[in-house]
């Protein structure tokens, strides 16, 4: 992969200089959190087939929407956009990531619903995107979309927390099978109780 091809994935005001250089940081995931990164993620980023990870944490001047493209790094394994400023809804390609194993959105200004094609993310042990302005349900199994968490057996850390989320938890999230340890669904609008099926995750330690 020619990793010139980096040059200009920041717009309107980033600084392509540092997405150019190391290009095999991009490669092997390196990172470029807390760099002072500004302005808007271009859909470029999705020519970087080959990246198996990246992190943007903590650059809050970084924000706009998040590109559909980012659903063409098939290969990546790591995703973190932590405590940035993106804001509109969350790409729904983002669930054609099948390798994706940590996806971190906390600490955005993200709107809209959690999209239900994370049903196919079945790699995911860590999934954050506590602290935005999340709404609607809390995704749950229809015909032959699946609710995500409900596939990700190997999931360990799941935060729903400080969002406007609003109905019921779904009994289906749970099952005996889950690896789960860690969850949260407090700031929310949720209503009910807690579903029955939580007492078969044996390995829960935060709720």
């Amino acid at each position: 992969m020619d990793f010139n091809r980096c040059k200009g994935v920041l717009g309107n005001g980033g600084v392509p200089e540092l997405i150019a250089v190391k290009g095999s940081a991009w490669k092997a995931g390196r990172g470029l959190s807390s760099m002072g990164l500004k302005g808007t993620l271009s859909g470029d980023i999705g020519q970087l087939t080959e990246l198996l990870s990246l992190d943007l944490s903590y650059n809050n001047d970084l924000g706009g929407p998040i590109t559909k493209s980012i659903g063409n790094l098939k290969r990546i394994t790591t995703l973190i956009m932590v405590a940035c400023s993106f804001s509109g809804s969350i790409p729904s390609e983002i669930g054609d990531l099948e390798d994706l194993s940590y996806l971190a959105l906390n600490s955005n200004n993200l709107t809209g619903i959690i999209p239900p094609s994370f049903g196919k993310l079945s790699k995911l042990y860590w999934f954050d995107i506590a602290d935005n302005q999340l709404t609607g349900p809390i995704p749950v199994s229809s015909g032959s979309t699946p609710a995500w968490i409900s596939s990700s057996t190997r999931s360990t850390c799941d935060h729903f927390n400080k969002n406007q989320l609003s109905g019921t938890i779904p009994e289906s999230l749970f099952s005996s099978n889950m690896t789960l340890i860690h969850i949260l669904f407090d700031g929310n609008r949720l209503t009910g109780g807690i579903p029955e099926s939580l007492g078969l995750v044996t390995k829960l330690e935060v709720l």
